[in-house]
């Protein structure tokens, strides 16, 4: 017999002597937020459960509750199983892994035990994540937190060329907005999220549109080609809910039905489904497309801010960053530019220079230009049609709304230049971006015709570099940018 049974009308409770309960109880959504998490890495107290099992305290005023459980860093094939603390374990399982390394995530609703706690046991040794999605608190009210079924049915299908047919890329996000059968004073719906085709190894999550992402995650996937299917509570605002992938995927979601209540506040405005908008903004001296890329925000925006994935051919790790932002959620005040490349001559090749073999660095026409020219440098100051053409980008910018910041990836120094003649505003900015990142700072030697020394000495905004190390940024690396350039200037 399963613990925790729950009747979708009116909530009934199963009674023990270990633990008497209300056998009335009402819905509440409070995450997804994490209760536990025993990895290394993991500040919770927590640690690795090898074969024993751990107690979890959930909430000391509600008879139960709504848990996601991830089985992480699995040593061998074993089971979990999630009951009220003070009972005794059942013969039962919430959770199987099937192999070693395996990555498992499954919904539990569970009653919760003495002091508001439940017990979890691992067959074999595991890492193991239990995140809240919601809460059953008793109550004499009849309507509030009270389930209601839902013919919405299928609600996304991202496989469907009504929806895009395209899958969501890594740390992509799709806003679902509430079925007509949903009302807007729903606190959440139950929902069926299948995530199929996966492009990589990864976590899920949903969570209220117009929330910040939550640290928490609906499932997971270990590898590309995977399909993972959740039943799940998930809390929405008015505006409905969000769906996030971190390693990419396609996503099916199935809603069934409703929880009465009232929802919760977002934040912020859910942001827009649709991708940024791409133009081309010249051509390179061997007539390659300069591509830019414009993500605007809300009537409120307060920062214009410029990404540059980068210019020289050889250093490519800027462009994962740029390719990160054309897929998240940005903060309403942001409006954001991007370009991936620069210098699309260089980047065919695997070379420094552009076409016209020269250094796009060296021929800006700030105050370090060369009086004397080098190598590289070119025949005078803004000779190449790349330089020219991104004057001319960020003056069109600038007569739309002033550029307040600008960022030129570049490798392979591991390092954040910051000119420190600029003043504190820079600075500020530079040592933000520093501490998000984990990349420290370090004035370079001022060099001759570079653009970040020109485009600070016209007053185009506050403009710096970022140098990635010698090879490619990994994930959690290039997220910490992600972070850093959604902030900025705030």
């Amino acid at each position: 017999m399963s613990i925790g049974l729950l009747a979708v009308v009116g909530v009934t409770m199963l009674t023990t002597a270990a633990h008497a309960v209300a056998t009335t109880a009402a819905y509440r959504a409070v995450g997804p937020r994490r209760l536990a998490d025993t990895r290394p890495t993991s500040s919770s107290g927590f640690s690795r459960i090898d074969g024993h099992t751990i107690r979890v305290v959930v909430d000391a005023e509600a008879v139960a509750a709504t848990l996601t459980v991830t089985a992480v860093d699995t040593s061998a094939a074993g089971f979990v199983t999630v009951w009220p603390t003070g009972a005794s374990r059942p013969e039962v399982s919430n959770l199987n892994v099937t192999r070693a390394g395996e990555v498992r995530a499954n919904t539990v609703t569970v009653r919760l035990g003495m002091a508001g706690s439940v017990d979890v046991y691992v067959q074999t040794p595991t890492q193991l994540i239990v995140d809240l999605v919601g809460l059953f608190d008793q109550t004499a009210d009849a309507t509030a937190g009270r389930y209601q079924p839902s013919n919405a049915g299928r609600v996304l299908d991202t496989r469907e060329p009504g929806f895009g047919a395209t899958p969501l890329k890594a740390r992509g996000q799709r806003n679902i907005p509430l079925p007509a059968d949903v009302p807007t004073d729903a606190i959440a719906v139950a929902a069926n999220l299948t995530f199929t085709g996966t492009l990589g190894a990864g976590f899920f999550t949903a969570w209220p549109a117009g929330a910040p992402l939550p640290q928490a995650s609906t499932g997971n996937a270990d590898g590309p080609g995977q399909t993972r299917a959740i039943f799940t509570i998930v809390p929405v605002s008015a505006t409905g809910f969000s769906i996030y992938t971190q390693g990419g995927a396609h996503v099916v979601v199935d809603i069934v039905g409703y929880f009465t209540g009232t929802p919760d506040v977002a934040t912020t405005q859910a942001m827009p489904n649709q991708p940024p908008a791409t133009f081309t903004f010249g051509s390179s001296a061997d007539r390659r497309a300069l591509v830019a890329a414009h993500r605007e925000g809300s009537d409120n925006r307060t920062r214009d801010v410029l990404v540059i994935g980068s210019m020289h051919g050889e250093e490519p790790a800027g462009i994962r960053v740029v390719d990160a932002l054309a897929t998240i959620a940005l903060p309403p005040d942001l409006e954001l530019w991007t370009l991936r490349t620069m210098n699309p001559d260089g980047l065919a090749t695997g070379t420094r220079r552009n076409g016209n073999d020269v250094d796009l660095n060296r021929n800006w026409p700030g105050s370090l230009y060369p009086s004397v020219v080098t190598s590289g440098s070119g025949p005078y100051p803004m000779s190449e049609p790349e330089n020219q053409a991104l004057m001319r980008l960020v003056s069109a910018i600038e007569s739309r709304q002033p550029l307040d910041w600008a960022i030129s990836y570049h490798q392979p120094l591991s390092t954040i230049d910051c000119d420190p003649d600029r003043g504190q505003r820079l600075l500020s900015a530079c040592s933000a971006f520093s501490k998000t990142t984990g990349t420290p700072m370090q004035a370079f030697l001022r060099i001759p015709g570079t653009m970040t020394d020109t485009m600070n000495g016209l007053g185009k905004g506050q403009w710096f570099t970022v140098e990635f190390g010698a090879t490619q940024p990994a994930e959690t690396e290039v997220t910490r940018h992600v972070t850093a350039i959604s902030l900025i200037g705030r």
